[in-house]
């Protein structure tokens, strides 16, 4: 796990051992204190698992009950493997995962948990969070943030934030 500008990368080898037969799965389930798509919560960036050519899916992505993609929280997703793993034995994945910071949950300059556990394994960080000062202007605090964006329609939702110093 690492992390970079309001980025974490969740790289991940697995490995199944035995037979994998269709409608097997596996669950992930990430902290409330990571977001699959801040600016865009309605765009869940959660994919298939793919053959390495590209040509079949392997595994088809299931929400679980309670995911809630207004604020990011109860992220549980199943992978259900499909008909094209029928007759495999000892299947190895990577899987890469790209997150930012959820906002709604860690939402001040401290150290925040990121984990994300898969079966019984849990992978997690502690990483510092360290949000930008708004810029002083006069007698001022003047602070703009994206709420939302829509790559699609090119729609986007912006609050100006202004604060007098005391």
């Amino acid at each position: 796990m690492g992390s970079g500008e309001n980025n974490i990368a969740i790289k991940m080898d697995m490995s199944i051992s035995g037979t994998v037969n269709p409608g097997d799965y596996f669950t992930i389930e990430e902290s409330d204190t990571l977001h699959y798509n801040m600016l865009q919560p309605d765009a869940l960036n959660y994919n298939d698992i793919l053959t390495a050519d590209k040509s079949e899916v392997l595994a088809k992505v299931v929400f679980g009950e309670g995911f809630n993609s207004h604020d990011g929280s109860n992220k549980t997703v199943h992978y259900v493997f499909t008909d094209a793993v029928s007759g495999m034995n000892d299947l190895s994945m990577n899987l890469n995962i790209d997150r930012s910071v959820n906002m709604n949950y860690a939402p001040n300059n401290q150290s925040y948990n990121f984990g994300i556990t898969i079966g019984s394994q849990n992978l997690s960080q502690n990483i510092p969070i360290r949000y930008d000062s708004p810029a002083v202007r006069g007698l001022t605090n003047v602070d703009a943030n994206y709420l939302y964006t829509n790559d699609t329609t090119g729609q986007y939702h912006r609050l100006p934030t202004l604060t007098p110093i005391e």
